[in-house]
């Protein structure tokens, strides 16, 4: 990596900036208050690309822009290949999740398929989350929806990402508002 640092080689400055990202999460700080680089017509080449376009997504999804959320989550779905197998399904979740947000029902019924157990044995409050979201959105069961955010906001506490753990509690108090409980 120093080696990196004295050539100025770009993946190790997409590392580093990987890295902060992720110390903001770590430390509390929300995705919408993060410091993030990230430009919209920005091309992805690699794996680190991808993951600020993730961030991005996050910080978008934090302050309710639906189109920065839209553009970014399918930026993310063109480029899948980019991302190892393992964080692939983690993305099938999001892209579901913004299936539900824009009606795309197909969609978020395909990407939950796709998702597989991993989604359904999933207990942190990211992945109860969407899965809230995809019963009150694609199965029309408010309790089911309650039940799993419930589920969701006893686990916040747990989360590693101590920022995106306060978005998620937002963004599942806000679906239990739509339930109406």
């Amino acid at each position: 990596m120093i080696w990196g640092i004295i050539f100025k080689k770009a993946f190790v400055e997409q590392l580093i900036e990987n890295k902060k990202i992720l110390s903001q999460l770590s430390s509390g700080i929300r995705p919408k208050d993060m410091e993030l680089h990230f430009e919209d017509d920005m091309v992805i080449t690699n794996y680190y690309d991808a993951t600020i376009l993730y961030y991005y997504y996050l910080k978008a999804l934090d302050m309710g822009d639906m189109q920065k959320i839209v553009s970014s989550i399918n930026m993310l779905e063109k480029n899948l290949a980019l991302l190892p197998a393992l964080m692939q399904t983690p993305i099938y979740f999001d892209i579901c999740f913004v299936a539900c947000l824009t009606n795309d029902m197909e969609k978020a019924k395909s990407f939950y398929e796709k998702s597989g157990k991993t989604l359904q044995k999933d207990k942190d409050c990211n992945g109860l989350r969407i899965k809230a979201y995809y019963e009150f959105y694609v199965n029309n069961n408010n309790e089911a929806a309650f039940q799993l955010s419930n589920e969701a906001m006893l686990v916040t506490e747990v989360y590693p990402l101590k920022g995106q753990a306060i978005m998620e509690e937002d963004l599942i108090k806000q679906l239990l508002q739509k339930i109406g409980k």
